[in-house]
Order: C-alpha cells, then sequence, then structure tokens
C-alpha cells in the first residue's frame, strides 16, 4: 500500500525550523525533515518517527523558543495522528477504504490543514518581525549612547525599527513640486536592523532632501511638522540621534 497524499514534513510547513542549524547533526531530530510523498510505499517506521517527533518538539522549546513554538508542536501532533490513522486503515482495513473518493477527501482534509498552518506561519512572521524590532531597538539603545559620549566623532546612524517606507510621510513635508518628486523617486526599501545607505553624518550639510530621505528610509518623520524650516527639521534629526531613547 501507498501514502495516498502528499505528507508534507513539519519544517516544510514551518520554514523558520529550517534555519536552526543544529537539526541535521542531532539524529533524533531528524523526524522534522521527514516527508512522505502521494504513491510513496508506506514507512513502516513512519508513524513512531512523527510520534517521537513530536515529543522531540516538546523538549526542544526550551532551547529555541523562538523558532519551536506551540503552533510548531500541533502540527507534528496532527501529522502522526493523520500518518496513524492512514497506517491503521491499511492494516485493519476501513468500510470506505475502497470508495474512489477517498483519496481526494483525504487531500482536501490535509489542504484545509495546511491552510491552518498558513495561517500560523503568517502570525509566527509578524513575532519574529517584532523580535527583529526589539534586537533592533536595544542595538539603536547603545548607538545612541556612544553618540552621546562621543560628541567630537561622527554621528553613528540609527537601526531602522519601523517596517515599511516613508514615502507617505515624506509627502506631507514636502513643500515644493522638486521635493514630491525627489521622493517619488526615492525607493529604498529596507529592512529592519538596516542602516541608512551612505548615512551622512554631517547633519549640518544637510539639505530638505536629505532629511526626506531619512524619513521615507526610517519610516519615521522625527517629529517635523510641514511648517518647519530647514535648520529645526535638521536640529530634530540632530535630536534623534542623540536623544531617541
Amino acid at each position: 500500500m501507498a501514502y495516498p497524499i502528499n505528507m508534507m514534513s513539519v519544517a516544510q510547513l514551518h520554514p523558520p525550523l529550517n534555519n536552526i542549524q543544529e537539526i541535521p547533526g542531532i539524529p533524533i531530530m531528524q523526524g522534522i525533515l521527514s516527508a512522505k510523498a502521494a504513491g510513496e510505499p508506506l514507512d513502516g517506521n513512519a508513524v513512531i518517527e512523527a510520534e517521537d517527533t513530536v515529543q522531540t518538539l516538546v523538549l526542544s522549546q526550551k532551547h529555541w523558543p523562538q523558532v519551536i513554538q506551540d503552533d510548531v508542536v500541533e502540527t507534528a501532533k496532527n501529522r502522526a495522528r493523520l500518518l496513524r490513522q492512514m497506517h491503521a486503515t491499511t492494516q485493519f482495513g476501513h468500510p470506505a477504504i475502497d470508495h474512489p473518493g477517498l483519496p481526494q477527501f483525504l487531500q482536501q482534509q490535509f489542504d484545509q490543514f495546511n491552510q491552518r498552518f498558513d495561517q500560523f506561519n503568517q502570525r509566527f512572521d509578524q513575532l519574529d518581525q517584532r523580535f527583529d524590532q526589539q534586537q533592533t531597538m536595544t542595538q539603536n539603545i547603545r548607538i545612541v549612547a556612544r553618540n552621546q559620549r562621543s560628541l567630537d566623532s561622527p554621528l553613528l546612524p540609527l537601526q531602522k525599527y519601523i517596517p515599511g517606507d516613508g514615502n507617505a510621510l515624506a509627502q506631507e513635508l514636502a513643500s515644493t513640486p522638486a521635493l514630491v518628486q525627489a521622493v517619488q523617486i526615492f525607493q529604498p526599501h529596507g529592512n529592519i536592523g538596516a542602516v541608512m545607505p551612505n548615512f551622512n553624518p554631517q547633519v549640518d550639510a544637510y539639505g530638505h532632501v536629505d532629511v526626506l530621505h531619512l524619513i521615507i528610509f526610517y519610516n519615521d518623520n522625527f517629529g517635523i511638522a510641514y511648517g518647519d524650516q530647514l535648520p529645526q527639521r535638521k536640529h530634530k534629526i540632530r535630536t534623534w540621534l542623540l536623544e531617541h531613547f
């Protein structure tokens, strides 16, 4: 007998698990990577491996809490249950085992299962983004402290901590058609933790475009208002670099 549907691995359903570099070298964690293709002969060890994987994930949560969360364990549990159901049906029979629609029904059930865990993965991505933001804010506290201690040295740029680009914020502060155009063509698409490309530590040398580019990259207007003149805008940028936290 063969598997009627594709049985994706826990790691395929939760891609961040692939970032744990230790997994390939730990034999008891290989079940996280195990997958079965539709049509592949039933593996007599697959159910035990899947159930052992559940226990391994539970025990590993304290080592990788940001990656192995409760939704990952639930995925492993559901996968183990589905595997056991398939193997039990093959061994002991089922009234509907010969029904031509059974494989399609199982595939539909598994597709629904995948959709649910796609949603869980989206939630994990959101949590991961929050974690990155917290890490960046911690690093920025150190950068601000360094800028305060070394006033005679060039200012260091803070890391980006707000996702997305601040084009809309910059548009609100662009007071001339030329500045509006400068805002429209600047699309830096910086990631959390990145710093402004070609950052100029000489804030006194900034023009309006330089200020707007910073706003776009960091997605932060630094408290600048539309009526602020260039000296006021530069003062607020300098304050952000020295007193943000």
